[in-house]
C-alpha cells in the first residue's frame, strides 16, 4: 500500500469520526503535551505505522517509533508523540 493511497484511507478515517465528536471535544486545551503509547501485553508489534500516520495528520510530531515486528514487553513505549492536547486527544 503507498503512503499517498494510506494517508487518503486515514484522512476518510478522521472524516466519518469528526460527526461524532461533541462539545466536550471542543473544549480541550490547545496547551502543549506529550503522549506515550504503551504494549498492553507481551507479543509481536504491528500497526505503528498507521496509528504514527494519524496523529500527524491531526498536527502531532513522532518522537520515537518502535518498527513493527519488534517483540514487546507489557509496558514498553511504542510510540512517543508531541503536539497539542487537542491534537493528542481526539
Amino acid at each position: 500500500m503507498s503512503f499517498c493511497h494510506l494517508e487518503g484511507i486515514l484522512r476518510q478515517f478522521l472524516e466519518e469520526d469528526h460527526h461524532y465528536w461533541d462539545i466536550t471535544t471542543e473544549l480541550i486545551p490547545a496547551t502543549p503535551a506529550t503522549g506515550l503509547i504503551k504494549a498492553k501485553s507481551t507479543g509481536i508489534l504491528a500497526g505503528t505505522p498507521f496509528a504514527a500516520q494519524i496523529f500527524q495528520l491531526l498536527g502531532a510530531s513522532i518522537v520515537q517509533q518502535q518498527t513493527d515486528g519488534t517483540p514487546i514487553n507489557k509496558g514498553d513505549i511504542v510510540l512517543h508523540v508531541k503536539g497539542r492536547e487537542d491534537q493528542l486527544l481526539i
